[in-house]
């Protein structure tokens, strides 16, 4: 580089550095790219794993177990939780609602987000009796992995991301 040549034209044919600086441009757009991987996954794992918590109970429940075992709604809880992993504070976050329905016409949509923007939380387990329509909804918040990133479709007012799984079966005949 010649010292007598414009300030402009030196540094803009200066490449020291370069690296650097192409570098920076792209190390955000990848981090970003790699936590919203991350917690993509976080999210698909811990929902999977809610709704095979939420069958494995519905099946006690479709088959009589739960009636004759005299399961409530905590213990009914608990076994969800402990399919889950401990990170996800099941026990204080999570949300029952088991109830009978009179035919499969009588489905509806429930939301238990209130106006507010809070989960709603009472609770509702009635695991009906011998060929009993029933439908059992989970609801878990999870918590914020990354905060700057806004991923998930069903949001708390705090938000967190609300995971909910759902089991509608016939009760069989009890013996």
């Amino acid at each position: 580089m010649r010292r007598d040549e414009p300030l402009l034209r030196r540094f803009w044919r200066d490449s020291g550095g370069a690296g650097a600086v192409e570098f920076a441009f792209v190390v955000l757009p990848f981090m970003l790219f790699v936590f919203a991987m991350l917690e993509i996954a976080v999210i698909h794992f811990a929902g999977t794993t809610l709704d095979a918590s939420v069958n494995i109970v519905g099946r006690q429940i479709r088959t009589g177990q739960a009636q004759s075992g005299g399961l409530t709604y905590d213990t009914v809880k608990a076994k969800i939780c402990a399919g889950l992993l401990d990170m996800l504070d099941c026990s204080g976050n999570l949300y029952l609602n088991v109830r009978t329905i009179s035919g499969l016409d009588a489905v509806d949509s429930y939301n238990p987000v209130t106006s507010a923007g809070t989960l709603d939380t009472n609770k509702t387990f009635i695991a009906g009796g011998a060929q009993d329509y029933v439908i059992v909804q989970a609801f878990l918040p999870l918590p914020k992995f990354a905060t700057f990133l806004n991923i998930g479709g069903n949001k708390l007012a705090d938000g967190r991301t609300l995971l909910g799984a759902t089991a509608l079966f016939r009760n069989e005949p009890f013996q």
